[in-house]
């Protein structure tokens, strides 16, 4: 009864919330769309390394058990061809298997950089544009992207292609979140975000499913799948979805007047100082630092996850890649959306009584509930090791919402969109470069006299679950100071962060 009442009272914004989570959840099919069809597109269009790969025109050859063991290692050329399964000859070829520095290169710099960059960029245009139309334009951009890539002929012509799927993406973050802020109600809104964050989960694990069709279809047409719907989502965005009134801790004309203020005569430093004062908030400090660590947790176990399962998980010898495939498709799917979804409903309503500060104990109790779960997956055999993700999504995986929840409650919305962009601009660039921590780390641990699995095993298990108990700790110390604040301050929100004051000055701090 109560549903069917919010429901009904809020038709318009649960209509906004799923169109949202389905534009996500492209943008994210056509992001992972690269990693899943990299080695066909490796072998065609001759980039990054070359490595002994099964061949599979050889029939029956690719159900020999442990079939990627057996050719993979083979470290020249000449040995590899000179294998033989059975009566069968050269079972294995030297071919690009889609790794190596130019691989890393396109999900990496070339993406994250342009993500990062832009997403601040156009974050600050959101506080005086429009924001509808300009996440339309986004989503048509990148959807354009993705399709595009399944014309390349080179790596340049991919190269440029990933940049500009990530220039297109890098706005529909900051601007959706500041849309959904403005018309969903307050008691809602973790849910909301946790709606719209689904799109995370269900563009990874469908990536992989999806992906089926590049054996039979070829890597061309799976790009071509991935984007074209986005380019029917960008006309939906554009007629069905009104811009907002700007609400909250601003009103409308306050926004107004804020942005006269920018303008009026102002110099560059001097609107940087109006805008830098709520980023130098001790709380926002703390949160962003801990939505750093966290964020860097999932790329750590993200970009190394499969390479993990394939060298150092004791593996049973009729494991193959696809079966390792299936795991890590469904079980972030289903265990992440409980997560999003649950861990927002729980915060929406305990926060009624309990006042902001307590989803940010939700989010540091549940990152080191998580922790023992994700270091069990570096210590037991398949199928526990992946079971054991099943836990570590549910615990861990809501902050994802909680915290972008905690900052737009906290932020003043004249500044709201600017804000987030830089948010994600500082998790993404710091969370994307702690990866490069991994080899740096086995390697110290070779030098210890440790064997490569076990290497591979600690480093991850220090940037893994270790990232999430640090971040869990930040988390307390957020909450407990938002506590504090409201305690000796009634008005805690607006006490916590102040609104850009033109009076403001630099000794403030």
């Amino acid at each position: 009864m109560e549903f069917t009442e919010t429901w009904r009272q809020h038709r318009y914004s649960f209509y906004v919330v799923i169109l949202f989570s389905v534009a996500y959840f492209f943008s994210h099919l056509g992001r992972f769309a690269l990693p899943i069809a990299t080695m066909p597109m490796a072998q065609e269009l001759h980039y990054g390394e070359k490595a002994c790969l099964i061949d599979e025109s050889k029939g029956n050859v690719v159900h020999y058990k442990g079939w990627t063991h057996f050719c993979g290692k083979h470290g020249d050329q000449k040995a590899c061809e000179a294998q033989i399964v059975g009566n069968i000859s050269k079972t294995c070829k030297w071919d690009y298997n889609g790794q190596g520095l130019a691989y890393q290169l396109l999900i990496g710099p070339v993406f994250v950089l342009v993500y990062s960059c832009a997403g601040v960029a156009l974050g600050f245009a959101a506080d005086v544009y429009n924001r509808k139309n300009l996440l339309a334009i986004s989503v048509l951009f990148w959807s354009v992207m993705v399709i595009l890539t399944a014309l390349v002929q080179n790596y340049w012509q991919l190269a440029a292609t990933r940049f500009g799927l990530g220039l297109g993406e890098s706005d529909c973050n900051p601007f959706a979140i500041s849309i959904l802020t403005d018309i969903v109600p307050r008691h809602l809104r973790a849910v909301a975000f946790g709606v719209y964050n689904l799109g995370v989960y269900s563009g990874f694990s469908m990536s992989f499913a999806i992906g089926n069709v590049v054996p039979i279809l070829g890597w061309r047409w799976f790009f071509a799948i991935c984007g074209l719907p986005g380019v029917a989502l960008a006309a939906l965005l554009f007629f069905t979805v009104q811009e907002p009134i700007r609400v909250d801790s601003l009103k409308a004309a306050e926004v107004k007047n804020f942005r006269a203020l920018l303008n009026d005569g102002k110099t560059i430093k001097e609107s940087l100082i109006i805008l830098m004062r709520p980023l130098l908030s001790p709380v926002i400090i703390i949160l962003f630092i801990g939505g750093s660590i966290r964020n860097a947790g999932g790329y750590v176990w993200g970009y190394n996850s499969q390479l993990y399962y394939q060298s150092a998980s004791k593996l049973t010898p009729t494991e193959t890649r696809q079966e390792m495939a299936t795991y890590l498709s469904w079980i972030p799917l289903v265990a992440g959306s409980i997560s999003v979804i649950g861990g927002a409903v729980f915060t929406d309503r305990i926060v009624k009584r309990f006042g902001v500060s307590a989803r940010l104990w939700v989010l540091a109790v549940s990152q080191l509930l998580a922790v023992p779960f994700a270091a069990g997956t570096g210590f037991l055999p398949p199928p526990w090791s992946y079971l054991t993700l099943i836990p570590t999504y549910i615990f861990s995986e809501m902050w994802v919402s909680i915290l972008q929840v905690v900052l737009v409650e906290l932020l003043p919305s004249a500044i709201r969109t600017s804000v987030m962009a830089i948010y994600f601009f500082v998790i993404t660039n710091v969370g994307g470069s702690i990866p490069l921590l991994v080899p740096a780390l086995k390697k110290a641990f070779l030098g210890a006299g440790y064997s490569p699995i076990q290497s591979l095993r600690f480093a991850l298990l220090i940037l893994f679950p270790g990232s999430y108990a640090l971040s869990g700790l930040i988390f307390a110390v957020g909450a407990g100071y938002l506590k504090c604040r409201a305690h000796y301050h009634p008005q805690a929100i607006e006490a916590v962060v102040p609104d850009p004051d033109p009076q403001f000055e630099m000794t403030n701090f």
